[in-house]
Formats: structure tokens, C-alpha cells, sequence
């Protein structure tokens, strides 16, 4: 009873407080010359004895009576500062974003400003990009709101040296995934495609994020596994006034939608919540021991064979109806309230979007192989053409809450983030085996992808020594899930007359799949900052320690349906006529036709598991760092710092050749350590400020790129989508048994910088970096016998270097009347050069063209030239416009190392113009309208191998055509 009536309390209090005839003024002072907030700062009501005192976040809060004021901030060496014509409604919050007060010891003269002069925060952010010790540039909450960005994803566009790739995954200075880590709240978590460095940002939604900073160089203080920038996205904490927004869109794409020929097959009733509902199970347990392939039932058992078939869903194949629209939908609220002596603040938000492709006519791994017997034919010639027909819904649900609480010297939050997602897939190919052997196939290939992510952060941060030290520490465990559910192939020859049959000697048989990945993450870090005088000046010295655990469970559940006592079976060319009942074989002893029964799809086992493609991984990475803020002088300031990280993965599991011998024979890692190392990161940086607006830095850094879980493994583990298997880089030399394992890769990097910086956050910075790795990981043909197979190797040592030149500017030096068009631009030049391997070049030499020379280096894999990202904008705050003409390609990029007769295969660049324009409207700007426009150039998603003396051949090639889409969203502050 006690505890209800704590409760009842608690939210009369709420709600009292909501409909208080009071206003509430709060805003934020920081330091003009650092931007770092002021702890201590009197602010009050002019004329009055009404105010309050900022707390170690710069923040204050005042309560008032409806009306006009002046608000005036003071500090001790600080000159004062008001803020005139300050609006107070009842039961309203009017937020006054950044009050900047700059120091003056010698007059301490009044500063007066009207409160329109503080409405952004990117002034903030400018004055922290000139201060700061990394590289850095970013996004704030308040241009959040100016842009109209509705998710992380579209907000980061805007700033420079970013790109967005498939509108999630975020790339720095055109280099790969590999080398472009995300983090939230500065600590780690796995996004949904768990094999990625990056988490895909379009999941949050920009109402419940206080910014988006991309750190460009490293210091000691960050992970070490990053070399082009780290992404870190930082939720709210205490909105600054309530806040509560619903959005709602639709997107169309002729191509894609309200076409008639979609295909898709009958899943479950929840797949429109990004889950299934159980129709994709398992349908039995699998542990019958005569499920083995090529194993004859006796007669005891064929009974059983018969209802285990029995049991499996008999939809094979691919219906066709009628595709929907693009649709999205999202909430969000905020708000902050006092109570006492605690500040409590709190965000939540819901986040749903369902999309829906569809490629009438999509290239999928066509393979092209140079001519092995003759090499005066430089033209390549086909192996493998696989065109088709491809029908994608792709639906995400994702939630996010946080509670903070302030005192007067500490903070604690805790957020806690949910995200599913569920991908239904259903394609038909037409496959040709040119080379090999002359066979034609259809296949039929459906596919349901489910996957989940749960993160949660509890963190805290203390404030000791008025301020001078700092203490923060988080916790943050993720759980996330990636289930492949019943996916199901059926391969259907094709006679030269145009015949459908299955036959096992030429296509093999129908396959269902299930493919469960289990993995737990725990992050913890402690940091320290301390700040004193060195040499007069102000210094900072802050060190820590973190500790990552991963822990990673993957298997998969294999079955075939095998053909009784039959060469080939028609079935007039229909799938789902495999396990109708008269097909399906029912006994020894019987006159029965059927011909079809459910066995293990690979080895012998006493359960359905394909226990040479299951294994277990964890990661122990522990961590500690020291690093020095030190200014040599009021214009030369250094940072000096070294990580130590002790990295250790650990593998369980077996070859086939181990299973199928039950243990006589192959391989087996029971727990054992495939990368142990300790090793540190030093790092060194020096900024000189020759003016107030302009700086020259110089940085020299070590960081490090590692293997993932599926690339140290000794797993083969096959895409049905796309025809291709992608082999573990653990190998075994055949005659010795000697393992090799794969390496980390070293990077020193070196960046040189000039920069300067104006009023709105507008900047201008050219750059030089150079970049070596020793034992680079790359992605590569398996062998020249198996073109559809990929693995991950170390390779020869490799540079890069590049310049950049990134432009923030508004057109206001041509005219003032142009102030609200501006140009955001980033262009950078990258040139890479690997030196080959002697045993690379040996095989590269033996399928040279006639009049090839094999040079000793060759470009990066992953590695883009050169990198365009360009947006012209219009943006008037005040009338509520934003619009923008957005341009972003990059370079051909090494994706994929040929071996022997098969070339290498490149990215085409992809040039993607958009278009996007809102308009907000209503008494406070409430309600917008925006409309976008997608790929107006109608570019091709394409790959392509590239020979000595050939014509480029196309291998994978999709037509994402134009979508147009229209949103509404509504703010109920």
C-alpha cells in the first residue's frame, strides 16, 4: 500500500507540474572560448532576485511567471551576458540554447544579445571541432530539426567525409566496413548483421539523439580497431523542454510497387512485425539417427521416413501477387522534470518501417573465367550465367527508452534498446553452367531472415573538484539473434527442349535449411579526467580501462529430399508438387509410387546437424590507456597517449572429413586460441593555432583491423541467394596438418590538416593521410576450381594516401541576400598499392594475356580511389524550408581478388543523386510535409570483372529505379 501510494504521488506531482500556471526557462552557458559547459554561472531574471546556478552540465532552470524578460548570466572573470525579449507561456518551456559567455578580466563590460542569437547549437559544435584532440565533425540535435532528418542514417549525409551506403551503413574516407567502426554512447554493440564493423544507423530516430560526432583520427582513449573514423551516436539525456513527435510516410517505386508479377511466397501471421509467428520452425527435432545422407531405410524406419516428410511445409516455390508501397511510422517523446534536489529525464521511442523490392530482371554472380588453354584470348568467357527474378520485404521494428537522473554532482542514465527486423525473400533463376558442365537449371529459392538486437547501457558520471575531475563509467550488455528459417531450394533441369526435371546427377536435390547465430556482448569502461594548469595553461590528463566479451554460437540444420529409385522427376515443372501426398514415399512393402523422403542433408550424425558448419567463438578484448593534454604554448597545444589492448579469440569446431570419420580423420579446435596478442597503440598529435578561427595539425597514430567470427573459422558457409560459399581462412595444409590461422593487420597512420572555420558552423579543411598495413585482410577467390567460393586472407603489406578537401560553406560572401544556400562538400582522392605475394604473383603470372605484364603491386581490396559527396542546400529556419540537391559517388573498389582464370571483380560506382524538400508550417512550425526523390539518375547497383585486354563482364546487376516518397510528421510541444 505504501509503495501504490509512493506511485499516486509521483504522477500528481507529474501532473501538477504540466498544468502549473508557471513557464519554465531553462537553457545552457558555456565557455565562448571551448565550448565546454560552465559549472557555477549565476543566471537570473533581470531585475529580480529569481534564478538559479548551472550545474556541471552548464545547464539552469527558472521558474515564472508568464511574460517578457531579460535574462542575465554572470561569472567570476566572465563579462556578463543578457539575453533580452525572453518569452514565458504558461506551462510552457522556453529553451534558450546556448548562452556563451567569453572571458574579460580586464573590463567585465555587459554583453547584450536578443534571443533569436541563440537558437542554435552549431555554434557549439564548431567551437568544439576547433578545440577538440581528434579529427572530429559532426551533427547537432538543433540541425537535426533544421534539415529535417528523421533518422540517423539521412542526418549523417550531411556531414563531410561521410557516406551512406544502402541507406544504413556509414563509410569514412572511402574505406570499407573493415576499417569504419559505429558506437553508441561510446561503447560498442553488434548491429544486426552481426559479420559488419558498422551498425546501421537508420534505426534511430533523430528525436531521441543529442548528435552525431565522426571521429577521424585516433587517440588513446578510443577502440583501436578503426582506421578511417568511428561514427558515435549519442542519445539525449535531459530534453531540454517536452517534446512529443509522430511521423508517418509512404514511398513508391514504379519499378517496384503495384506490379503484378511480384513473387512471394505464404509465410506467418506476424511477418508484418518483423518476425515469425512459427510457421518456419523446425517441425520435428531432427534426432533420428538413420537421417543420413545416402542412407536406404530398412523396413521398420520407412514408415517414420514417411511421416517425418510429412511434416515439413510443402510450398516449395514462388507465387506471384501483387507488390505493396514502401510505409513508415514513428514516435517519439521526451520531456525532463525536478523534483527536489533530482533532475529526472526521459526519452522513448517506436520506430516501424516496411519496404518492398522487386528486380524483374536481376544478374546474381554471373562468373566469367578467362581462357585456361590459350592465352592469346583476352576476351573473358562465361562460366556461369544466373539471371532471375527477386522479391524482397524487409520490415523493421525497433523501440528505444532512457530514464536519466541528475544530482548535483553525479549522473546515471539507463536506455534500453530493442530491434527487429524480419526479411521475406522469394526469387526464381535461370542458371546456365557454361564451362563446367553444359547444365541448365531453374531454381526456386525462398528464404526467411529474422533477427534481433537488445542492447541496454547503464552509465554514470561523476563530478568531483569543482569540476577538475571527472569520472565516468558504463555498462552495456547486447543479446542479438540472426535465424535463416527454412529456407527452401528446389533445382529444376533444363532440357535443350525446355524440359523441367529434378535430377540429383546434374542439380542435386530440393534443400531446406535453418541456420541459428546466438551472440552476447558485454562492454564495460571506466574513464578519468583530470584538469590542470601545466606551463600556465589549462591541461587535461585522462586514462582508463574497458573490457569487451563476445561470445558467438552459430549451427545450421540441413536436410535434403531424396529421390527414391527414380533418375529424374518431372512434376510439370511445379515445386510445390514435391510433397503432395501421392509423391511422397510410404514403405518398403508397399505398390506405392511415391518417390520422395526427407534424409540428412550432410554428416552422419545422430541428430540434423551439420556439425562441420557449427562452432562457437568468443572475444576477451581487455584495454587501458593513458593520454596528455598538454599546451606548449597559447597557440601550440600537443597530445600525447598509448592503449594497450589484450586481445583474445578463442574457436570450437570441426571439418567434415572429422565428422564424417567421427573423429578418425580432419580437424577439430576444442576452445583454442586462433589470435592471442598484447600490444600497444601509441599515439601523437599536435594542433597549432595560428589564429582564433584556423588551426594546423599533425597527427601520427596505430590501429589495428582484426578477422571476424565467420573469417577465423574453418566453416563453409553457403548463400543460397546468391549461388556462392564463403569459406572460414583457418587451413590445413594436406600433407603436414599444419594450421594456418589468419593475422591482424597493423596500421600506422599519418594526417596533416588545415582548417578554418566561420560563423554557423561553416568550415573549410584540406588534408593529406598516409596510411601502411602490414598483413592486410582481404577478400578473395578460394581457388582457381571454385569460382563461387570466397575466403579471407592475410596479404602482401600495402599503402595508402590520399588528399581530402571538405567544404561547409554558406553563399553569403557573394551576397547577403543568399545567406540561406550553402554547399556541403567532400572530395577525396585515395591511391592504395599492395605488394603482391609471391604466390599471387605466381598464379596471376600463370593465366597472363598475351602481353600482360604482372605488376608487383595492385590496389587495395575494400579500398575506394576516390570518393565524391557533394549537397547544394537551401535552408530558411524561420519560414520553415529545407531543401537539398544531394551527390555521392565513389570509386571502383577492389571487392573481390581473382585467382588463377578468375579475374578480379570491382564495385561500379554508383551515382546517387537526390532530391529531398520540406516545408514545416503552423504557429510554432509543428507540422512538416516533406517529399523525396531517390536515384534520379536511375543508376544500376552493379559488380563486374575486369581482364587484360577485355571487355568489362557484368556479374551482379540490379535496377533500384526511382522512389518517390512523401512523409508527415507532427510535433505535439
Amino acid at each position: 500500500m505504501k509503495k501504490l501510494y509512493t506511485i499516486i504521488i509521483f504522477f500528481i506531482f507529474i501532473i501538477s507540474s504540466s498544468i502549473a500556471q508557471n513557464g519554465i526557462i531553462r537553457g545552457t552557458v558555456i565557455e565562448d572560448a571551448t565550448g565546454e559547459p560552465l559549472f557555477g554561472v549565476t543566471v537570473v531574471v533581470k531585475g529580480t532576485t529569481n534564478g538559479g546556478v548551472t550545474d556541471f552540465d552548464g545547464k539552469f532552470e527558472i521558474k515564472t511567471a508568464p511574460g517578457t524578460y531579460d535574462i542575465q548570466a554572470s561569472f567570476v572573470s566572465f563579462s556578463p551576458i543578457t539575453v533580452s525579449g525572453v518569452t514565458v507561456n504558461t506551462g510552457d518551456v522556453t529553451v534558450i540554447d546556448q548562452i556563451r559567455l567569453k572571458e574579460d578580466v580586464q573590463q567585465l563590460e555587459e554583453v547584450v544579445i536578443t534571443a533569436e542569437a541563440v537558437k542554435t547549437t552549431e555554434q557549439a559544435l564548431l567551437t568544439i571541432k576547433k578545440k577538440s584532440v581528434n579529427v572530429l565533425d559532426g551533427i547537432s540535435a538543433a540541425t537535426f530539426k533544421q534539415v529535417g532528418a528523421s533518422d540517423a542514417a539521412s542526418a549523417v549525409t550531411k556531414v563531410p567525409g561521410v557516406s551512406v551506403q544502402g541507406g544504413k551503413y556509414v563509410f569514412v574516407r572511402g574505406l570499407g566496413d573493415r576499417y569504419t567502426k559505429t558506437v553508441l554512447n561510446g561503447l560498442e554493440i553488434p548491429g544486426l548483421d552481426p559479420d559488419r564493423n558498422t551498425l546501421q544507423l537508420d534505426i534511430f530516430p533523430t528525436n531521441v539523439l543529442d548528435n552525431i560526432i565522426v571521429l577521424k583520427s585516433f587517440t588513446a582513449d578510443l577502440p583501436a580497431d578503426f582506421t578511417g573514423g568511428i561514427v558515435n551516436v549519442e542519445t539525449k539525456d535531459f530534453p531540454d523542454e517536452k517534446t512529443m513527435n509522430i511521423s508517418v510516410g509512404v514511398g513508391i517505386n514504379p519499378d517496384f510497387h503495384f506490379q503484378d508479377n511480384y513473387t512471394d511466397y505464404e509465410g506467418g501471421n506476424t511477418d508484418f512485425l518483423g518476425f515469425d509467428d512459427g510457421t518456419r520452425q523446425l517441425p520435428f527435432s531432427g534426432d533420428t539417427e538413420f537421417l543420413q545422407a545416402g542412407a536406404a531405410p530398412n523396413l521398420d524406419e520407412s514408415q517414420v521416413l514417411t511421416d517425418l516428410t510429412r511434416q515439413f511445409n510443402p510450398t516449395f516455390g514462388t507465387s506471384r501477387g501483387t507488390s505493396n508501397p514502401n510505409f513508415n511510422l514513428s514516435f517519439s517523446a521526451g520531456d525532463q522534470f525536478t523534483k527536489d534536489k533530482y533532475t529526472i529525464g526521459y526519452n522513448a521511442a517506436v520506430t516501424y518501417r516496411n519496404q518492398t523490392t522487386f528486380y524483374d530482371s536481376a544478374e546474381n554472380y554471373s562468373i566469367w573465367l578467362k581462357n585456361s588453354a590459350d592465352p592469346s584470348i583476352t576476351e573473358l568467357e562465361q562460366d556461369r550465367s544466373r539471371r532471375g527474378v527477386e522479391g524482397t520485404n524487409n520490415v523493421l521494428l525497433g523501440g528505444l527508452g532512457g530514464i536519466a537522473i541528475k544530482t548535483n554532482r553525479s549522473k546515471y542514465q539507463l536506455t534500453a534498446l530493442h530491434v527487429q527486423n524480419g526479411e521475406s525473400v522469394a526469387n526464381v533463376y535461370d542458371e546456365i553452367n557454361i564451362i563446367r558442365n553444359d547444365n541448365r537449371s531453374t531454381r526456386d529459392v525462398l528464404a526467411y531472415g529474422e533477427r534481433a538486437l537488445t542492447n541496454v547501457l547503464l552509465s554514470g558520471e561523476h563530478y568531483l573538484d569543482r569540476n577538475k575531475l571527472t569520472i565516468e563509467w558504463k555498462l552495456s550488455p547486447t543479446f542479438s539473434r540472426v535465424d535463416d528459417l527454412d529456407v527452401r531450394l528446389v533445382p529444376f533441369t533444363r532440357s535443350e527442349e525446355g524440359a523441367l526435371d529434378i535430377e540429383r546427377s546434374e542439380g542435386g536435390s530440393p534443400v531446406r535449411l535453418w541456420r541459428f547465430l546466438d551472440e552476447q556482448n558485454y562492454t564495460g569502461r571506466i574513464d578519468f579526467t583530470k584538469e590542470f594548469e601545466f606551463n600556465g595553461l589549462d591541461s587535461k590528463l585522462k586514462f582508463g580501462a574497458s573490457e569487451t566479451f563476445k561470445q558467438r554460437d552459430f549451427s545450421i540444420t540441413n536436410f535434403d529430399f531424396v529421390i527414391i529409385d527414380e533418375d529424374n522427376v518431372t512434376l510439370n515443372g511445379d515445386p510445390n508438387a514435391l510433397l503432395s501426398d501421392e509423391n511422397i514415399f510410404v514403405g518398403l512393402d508397399t505398390d506405392d509410387d511415391g518417390f520422395v523422403d526427407v534424409r540428412r542433408g550432410t554428416a552422419v550424425q545422430p541428430d540434423a546437424l551439420d556439425l562441420s558448419n557449427t562452432f562457437e567463438g568468443s572475444i576477451n578484448n581487455f584495454a587501458a590507456y593513458i593520454s596528455g593534454e598538454l599546451p606548449i604554448s597559447e597557440k601550440l597545444k600537443t597530445i600525447l597517449g598509448v592503449r594497450v589492448e589484450y586481445y583474445v579469440q578463442r574457436y570450437t569446431g570441426g571439418d567434415q572429413d572429422f565428422f564424417n570419420s567421427n573423429g578418425a580423420q580432419g580437424n577439430f579446435l576444442d576452445d583454442e586460441k586462433v589470435i592471442e596478442s598484447v600490444k600497444p597503440f601509441p599515439t601523437a598529435s599536435f594542433i597549432y593555432g595560428y589564429n582564433e578561427n584556423s588551426n594546423l595539425r599533425f597527427s601520427y597514430s596505430r590501429t589495428i583491423a582484426r578477422p571476424s567470427f565467420k573469417e577465423q573459422s574453418i566453416a563453409q558457409i553457403v548463400d543460397p541467394i546468391s549461388g556462392t560459399t564463403f569459406i572460414g581462412g583457418i587451413q590445413f595444409d594436406p600433407d603436414t596438418g599444419e594450421r594456418t590461422d589468419l593475422v591482424e593487420t597493423d596500421i600506422n597512420n599519418i594526417d596533416l590538416r588545415w582548417e578554418t572555420f566561420f560563423k554557423r558552423g561553416q568550415t573549410v579543411a584540406i588534408s593529406g593521410f598516409f596510411k601502411t598495413f602490414q598483413n592486410p585482410l582481404e577478400i578473395e577467390v578460394f581457388n582457381a576450381q571454385e569460382p563461387d567460393a570466397f575466403t579471407a586472407r592475410n596479404n602482401g603489406d600495402a599503402i595508402v594516401f590520399g588528399a581530402e578537401l571538405e567544404v561547409r560553406k554558406n553563399f553569403d560572401f557573394v551576397s547577403p541576400a543568399l545567406e540561406d544556400f550553402a554547399i556541403n562538400l567532400n572530395a577525396s582522392y585515395i591511391e592504395s598499392r599492395l605488394d603482391i605475394s609471391e604466390q599471387e604473383r605466381v598464379g596471376r603470372q600463370g593465366q597472363a594475356r598475351e602481353g600482360e605484364i604482372i605488376d608487383d603491386t595492385r590496389q587495395l581490396q575494400g579500398q575506394s580511389p576516390y570518393l565524391i559527396n557533394v549537397g547544394l542546400t537551401y535552408g530558411n529556419f524561420d519560414k520553415g524550408w529545407d531543401t537539398g540537391l544531394f551527390y555521392n559517388v565513389q570509386g571502383p573498389a577492389l571487392a573481390v581478388v581473382g585467382t588463377g582464370i578468375t579475374p578480379d571483380l570491382f564495385n561500379v560506382p554508383f551515382n546517387d543523386l537526390r532530391f529531398s524538400i520540406k516545408k514545416s508550417f503552423g504557429a510554432e512550425l509543428q507540422s512538416s510535409l516533406r517529399f523525396r526523390i531517390s536515384n534520379i539518375l536511375n543508376d544500376r547497383i552493379e559488380t563486374r570483372f575486369e581482364s587484360f585486354g577485355s571487355q568489362d563482364r557484368i556479374s551482379s546487376s540490379r535496377a533500384p529505379g526511382q522512389t518517390y516518397s512523401l512523409s508527415y510528421s507532427y510535433s505535439f510541444n
